[in-house]
């Protein structure tokens, strides 16, 4: 069943044809989740991040690998191919700007926030799936969670000092404000 659907993903990234979501059994587990998602990497590009969120307590967090080629800076311009949803998502991220500590380093916590950066991000969004929103919550992991690319905005100074509240963001487009919130 995985090799069947991570073949299925991998064909869709390339054509750009949908997967038909109500014919295609999802992963049973999230250890063949996690399998799907490396043969798509392993065929489809290497992962340069990881989009990772846990819907809250008890759920554990769950990752999908964001495309290398498909992270872009603030100001560059994303090929309109890449999304045919036109959908986007704003997040707050962080960089690894160096290699994570030893878990086991007494020093841990200080050492992992000074190799991290805090940025505003905006992830776009793009499903392999014809039906995203209704597909099995473990069918959209195994799509990445409709992760088409993500856009790293400007680096967060000082971000261990900011207050841990509900963050206000505006996205910007040519100079619009097109969200906002």
């Amino acid at each position: 069943m995985t090799d069947r659907l991570a073949t299925a993903l991998i064909e869709a990234r390339r054509t750009g044809n949908l997967i038909k979501t109500a014919e295609m059994p999802p992963p049973e587990t999230l250890e063949q989740v996690y399998r799907v998602q490396a043969a798509v990497v392993k065929a489809t590009g290497a992962a340069g991040g990881f989009k990772v969120g846990r819907p809250g307590p008890p759920a554990i967090p769950t990752y999908a690998p964001i495309r290398k080629d498909w992270i872009w800076r603030n100001g560059d311009t994303v090929p309109k191919e890449l999304s045919r949803l036109c959908g986007v998502e704003l997040e707050i991220g962080f960089v690894l700007k160096a290699d994570l500590p030893a878990p086991d380093d007494p020093a841990f916590e200080a050492k992992l926030r000074a190799c991290l950066v805090m940025a505003p991000m905006l992830e776009i969004v793009e499903s392999r799936l014809d039906d995203h929103v209704g597909a099995p919550q473990f069918l959209k992991l195994a799509d990445c969670l409709a992760n088409g690319g993500l856009v790293i905005g400007p680096e967060i100074k000082d971000w261990q000092d900011c207050p841990r509240v509900t963050p206000t963001m505006r996205l910007e487009i040519g100079g619009m404000v097109a969200a906002e919130g």
